[in-house]
Protein backbone atom coordinates (compact mmCIF):
# COMPACT_ATOMS: atom_id res chain seq x y z
CA UNK A 1 0.00 0.00 0.00
CA UNK A 2 1.21 3.24 -0.88
CA UNK A 3 1.65 6.26 1.42
CA UNK A 4 2.61 9.65 1.41
CA UNK A 5 4.50 12.11 3.77
CA UNK A 6 4.77 15.67 3.84
CA UNK A 7 8.82 16.81 4.78
CA UNK A 8 9.78 20.66 5.16
CA UNK A 9 13.31 21.74 5.11
CA UNK A 10 15.01 20.52 7.62
CA UNK A 11 12.68 17.29 7.75
CA UNK A 12 14.18 16.09 4.58
CA UNK A 13 17.83 15.85 5.69
CA UNK A 14 16.65 14.63 9.06
CA UNK A 15 14.66 11.62 7.64
CA UNK A 16 17.45 10.55 5.79
CA UNK A 17 16.04 11.41 2.11
CA UNK A 18 18.28 13.50 0.35
CA UNK A 19 20.38 10.45 -0.92
CA UNK A 20 17.56 8.75 -1.80
CA UNK A 21 15.90 11.76 -3.45
CA UNK A 22 19.13 11.75 -5.31
CA UNK A 23 19.15 8.40 -6.58
CA UNK A 24 16.17 8.63 -7.79
CA UNK A 25 16.37 12.56 -9.78
CA UNK A 26 19.50 10.48 -11.28
CA UNK A 27 17.98 7.15 -12.32
CA UNK A 28 15.65 9.27 -14.32
CA UNK A 29 16.58 12.18 -15.53
CA UNK A 30 20.09 10.90 -16.91
CA UNK A 31 19.11 9.33 -20.34
CA UNK A 32 17.56 12.77 -20.92
CA UNK A 33 20.48 14.75 -19.77
CA UNK A 34 23.06 12.46 -21.65
CA UNK A 35 20.77 13.42 -24.96
CA UNK A 36 21.15 17.20 -24.16
CA UNK A 37 24.77 16.66 -23.01
CA UNK A 38 24.58 18.03 -19.64
CA UNK A 39 25.68 16.98 -16.35
CA UNK A 40 23.68 15.86 -13.42
CA UNK A 41 23.18 18.94 -11.41
CA UNK A 42 23.72 17.67 -8.06
CA UNK A 43 25.14 20.47 -6.29
CA UNK A 44 21.99 22.55 -7.12
CA UNK A 45 19.50 19.49 -6.38
CA UNK A 46 21.50 18.72 -3.21
CA UNK A 47 21.19 22.62 -2.24
CA UNK A 48 17.14 22.81 -3.09
CA UNK A 49 16.98 19.99 -0.89
CA UNK A 50 18.62 21.35 2.03
CA UNK A 51 16.65 25.22 1.57
CA UNK A 52 14.58 25.27 5.01
CA UNK A 53 11.80 26.69 2.44
CA UNK A 54 11.67 23.43 0.37
CA UNK A 55 8.27 21.09 0.83
CA UNK A 56 8.53 17.47 -0.15
CA UNK A 57 5.52 14.76 -0.47
CA UNK A 58 7.60 11.44 -0.20
CA UNK A 59 5.78 8.83 -1.99
CA UNK A 60 6.69 5.28 -0.33
CA UNK A 61 5.60 1.53 -0.92
CA UNK A 62 6.02 0.39 2.34
CA UNK A 63 9.76 1.71 3.13
CA UNK A 64 10.61 2.13 -0.12
CA UNK A 65 10.52 5.86 -1.44
CA UNK A 66 9.06 5.22 -4.96
CA UNK A 67 8.16 8.88 -5.74
CA UNK A 68 8.36 12.34 -4.45
CA UNK A 69 7.45 16.30 -5.56
CA UNK A 70 9.23 19.00 -4.52
CA UNK A 71 8.54 22.69 -4.44
CA UNK A 72 10.01 25.84 -2.52
CA UNK A 73 9.49 29.42 -2.28
CA UNK A 74 10.97 31.09 -5.80
CA UNK A 75 13.90 32.30 -5.36
CA UNK A 76 13.70 35.28 -7.65
CA UNK A 77 10.71 36.73 -5.55
CA UNK A 78 9.57 34.77 -2.45
CA UNK A 79 6.12 35.56 -2.92
CA UNK A 80 5.90 33.05 -5.21
CA UNK A 81 6.70 28.94 -5.50
CA UNK A 82 8.71 27.15 -7.78
CA UNK A 83 8.11 23.93 -8.48
CA UNK A 84 12.05 22.26 -8.85
CA UNK A 85 10.39 18.66 -9.64
CA UNK A 86 8.50 15.17 -9.69
CA UNK A 87 9.72 11.92 -9.91
CA UNK A 88 8.21 8.34 -10.07
CA UNK A 89 10.09 5.35 -9.77
CA UNK A 90 9.95 3.38 -13.60
CA UNK A 91 8.61 0.61 -11.95
CA UNK A 92 5.58 2.46 -10.47
CA UNK A 93 4.74 4.63 -13.21
CA UNK A 94 1.27 3.73 -14.97
CA UNK A 95 -0.29 3.17 -11.77
CA UNK A 96 -1.85 5.49 -8.83
CA UNK A 97 1.74 6.96 -7.66
CA UNK A 98 2.06 9.87 -10.34
CA UNK A 99 -1.90 10.75 -9.35
CA UNK A 100 -1.17 10.43 -5.70
CA UNK A 101 2.02 12.61 -5.74
CA UNK A 102 -0.47 15.38 -7.60
CA UNK A 103 -3.35 15.09 -5.19
CA UNK A 104 -0.92 15.80 -2.31
CA UNK A 105 1.20 18.58 -3.90
CA UNK A 106 -2.58 19.99 -4.70
CA UNK A 107 -3.84 20.21 -1.33
CA UNK A 108 -0.55 21.46 0.01
CA UNK A 109 -0.55 23.65 -2.66
CA UNK A 110 -3.84 25.08 -1.69
CA UNK A 111 -2.59 25.67 1.87
CA UNK A 112 0.01 27.64 1.13
CA UNK A 113 -0.21 31.85 -0.33
CA UNK A 114 1.69 32.64 -3.83
CA UNK A 115 0.43 34.19 -6.81
CA UNK A 116 2.84 32.49 -9.87
CA UNK A 117 3.98 28.50 -9.50
CA UNK A 118 6.77 28.35 -11.79
CA UNK A 119 8.93 25.08 -13.45
CA UNK A 120 11.59 24.58 -15.76
CA UNK A 121 11.12 21.28 -18.36
CA UNK A 122 13.52 20.28 -20.49
CA UNK A 123 12.79 20.17 -24.31
CA UNK A 124 13.34 16.80 -24.62
CA UNK A 125 10.56 15.81 -21.96
CA UNK A 126 7.39 16.50 -24.08
CA UNK A 127 5.27 14.35 -21.78
CA UNK A 128 5.87 16.59 -18.69
CA UNK A 129 5.46 19.79 -21.13
CA UNK A 130 1.89 18.06 -22.03
CA UNK A 131 0.76 17.46 -18.57
CA UNK A 132 1.91 20.77 -17.30
CA UNK A 133 0.17 22.18 -20.39
CA UNK A 134 -2.92 20.43 -19.47
CA UNK A 135 -2.98 21.24 -15.67
CA UNK A 136 -2.81 24.57 -16.78
CA UNK A 137 0.07 26.14 -17.35
CA UNK A 138 1.45 28.39 -20.02
CA UNK A 139 4.61 28.09 -21.50
CA UNK A 140 6.72 31.47 -21.20
CA UNK A 141 10.43 31.98 -23.82
CA UNK A 142 12.98 30.85 -21.22
CA UNK A 143 15.47 33.60 -21.45
CA UNK A 144 18.47 31.12 -19.81
CA UNK A 145 18.46 27.95 -21.90
CA UNK A 146 17.12 26.87 -25.46
CA UNK A 147 16.66 23.54 -23.79
CA UNK A 148 14.18 24.37 -21.45
CA UNK A 149 10.70 25.23 -21.45
CA UNK A 150 9.90 28.05 -18.59
CA UNK A 151 6.40 27.33 -17.46
CA UNK A 152 4.35 29.47 -15.12
CA UNK A 153 0.42 29.50 -13.43
CA UNK A 154 -1.60 31.60 -11.26
CA UNK A 155 -2.63 30.42 -8.47
CA UNK A 156 -5.98 30.61 -9.75
CA UNK A 157 -5.45 27.25 -11.42
CA UNK A 158 -5.48 25.93 -8.28
CA UNK A 159 -9.62 26.54 -8.73
CA UNK A 160 -9.63 26.37 -12.31
CA UNK A 161 -12.04 23.72 -14.31
CA UNK A 162 -8.88 21.50 -15.34
CA UNK A 163 -7.47 21.07 -11.67
CA UNK A 164 -11.17 20.35 -10.51
CA UNK A 165 -11.22 17.67 -13.20
CA UNK A 166 -8.15 16.09 -12.13
CA UNK A 167 -9.14 15.95 -8.30
CA UNK A 168 -12.69 14.35 -9.53
CA UNK A 169 -11.13 11.83 -11.69
CA UNK A 170 -8.63 10.49 -8.48
CA UNK A 171 -11.48 10.39 -6.21
CA UNK A 172 -13.67 8.21 -8.98
CA UNK A 173 -10.32 6.09 -8.89
CA UNK A 174 -9.77 5.99 -5.03
CA UNK A 175 -6.49 7.51 -5.80
CA UNK A 176 -7.17 10.63 -3.42
CA UNK A 177 -10.23 10.16 -0.30
CA UNK A 178 -10.84 13.71 -0.25
CA UNK A 179 -9.45 16.81 -1.87
CA UNK A 180 -7.98 17.98 1.04
CA UNK A 181 -6.69 14.53 3.03
CA UNK A 182 -2.87 14.18 2.83
CA UNK A 183 -1.61 10.96 3.69
CA UNK A 184 -2.20 6.87 3.97
CA UNK A 185 -3.69 5.29 1.02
Amino acid sequence: MYATRVLKGPEIDAEGLVEPILELDRRNMMPLLEKLGREFPEAIRRKGLHDPLTNVVALYDGQQLVGYAQFSRDLHDYVNLYFGSIQVTHSHCGGPALGMLLADCLSLLQQEKFHVLTTHVQRQNPRMIRLCQRLGFRIIPSTTSDKDVHLVAERQLLVSPHIRRLQERLLRRGICRSRDKIGQR
